[in-house]
């Protein structure tokens, strides 16, 4: 197995370290503090609806696919809906814009970030928006005809107002000897929680308590998809693969293929967001092909970014939807409030 440390190591538990943390601690409760009184204006966009989804540490808690599902759900509705994102490693970051108008990608992963991309891929008639400030894309949203917009990572970004603050969460979050940045991967600790309005755990990492409630909810493979195509589950059945990501939570892709009933020959896993190249793309294909796979699987965030390599072996992304398990009333009566 061919592993490079990922988003999820830390620099280790130093003096200068915990001194960081604790002054990044004073800015964050200062901050708070200015928006809890008012002292810091927050931006409400008119005749719109926001909802946040968003999370307490760095790196993944299925916030994406959060995003995308209550989207599509909106959308169903009738509702015309948005999905903003910050755009991380994206050249659009800073100036931001239009990803796409629901019609797919209007522009590359290299320019929209690798996330963005990605939903712009698979969230049709879905409008995709990045940029650093949410208030203006959520303005631009809306003149675009928006009714409904989903901050893809926005429980931090406190400047727009929301209608609904969600947060997906996970044990660790919770654990009182969990670090702040940059000792550890926390942003906010779990007070912060105080201001969500629902928590959503993803997978096995269910959070059991009422105030806020909480929902459970896991991801389910609804199909493949290659550079130029998509395809049924059924379309590996027969053929062993490799698979490759570059996520914080590897091991959720793991379990989502093990869930797919996918033969896995082994796995190549890379830091979050990892920009792969030709020498490293050619590595886990040798070591994807002596171990006797004849496909690779990854990420359709990892797809976005491996785009116009080539490769000796087929490379395809595991689509996944997102299930609710427990909680299904409690999520519903939140989502049927937005759109009264």
């Amino acid at each position: 197995m061919h592993t490079v440390d990922d988003a999820m190591s830390y620099p280790r538990d130093t003096r200068l370290n915990r001194g960081l943390s604790a002054l990044f601690q004073i800015a964050i409760k200062g901050r708070s503090f200015g928006y809890d009184r008012g002292i810091l204006p927050v931006r409400r966009v008119e005749d719109i609806t926001v909802i946040s989804v968003g999370n307490l540490r760095v790196g993944g808690s299925g916030k994406t696919p959060l995003a995308t599902h209550l989207a599509c759900y909106f959308r169903d509705r009738g509702k015309k809906t948005a999905i903003l994102s910050r755009g991380y490693f994206g050249t659009m970051e800073g100036r931001g814009g239009l990803v796409s108008n629901g019609d797919g990608p209007m522009v590359t992963a290299r320019e929209a970030g690798d996330e963005a991309f990605a939903t712009a891929a698979g969230a049709k008639d879905v409008i995709v928006r990045v940029g650093a400030d949410r208030v203006e894309q959520a303005r631009a949203a809306r003149r675009d005809g928006a009714e409904i917009v989903i901050l893809d990572d926005g429980f931090q970004h406190r400047r727009l107002h929301r209608d609904l603050d969600i947060v997906s969460v996970c044990p660790q979050d919770l654990d009182p000897g969990e670090g702040l940045l940059p000792r550890g991967p926390l942003r906010e600790r779990a007070d912060a929680l105080g201001r969500a309005h629902l928590l959503v755990g993803i997978e096995s990492d269910w959070i059991d308590r009422d105030d806020p409630p909480a929902v459970l909810m896991e991801y389910v493979p609804c199909g493949l998809a290659s550079f130029s195509d998509e395809f049924p589950l059924d379309h590996l059945d027969g053929k062993r693969v490799h698979l490759l990501c570059g996520i914080a939570r590897p091991h959720r892709f793991a379990l989502t293929a093990k869930r797919a009933r996918m033969n896995v020959t082994g796995e190549s896993t890379f830091a979050d967001h990892h920009r792969y190249s030709v020498d490293e793309i050619r590595q886990v294909v040798r070591e994807a092909m002596s171990q006797g796979a004849s496909a690779i699987l990854t990420t359709c965030k990892d797809l976005a970014r491996l785009d116009g390599m080539e490769s000796d072996l087929p490379i395809f992304a595991l689509r996944i939807v997102m299930d609710i398990v427990k909680g299904e009333d409690v999520l519903q009566g939140h989502l049927e409030r937005c759109l009264t």
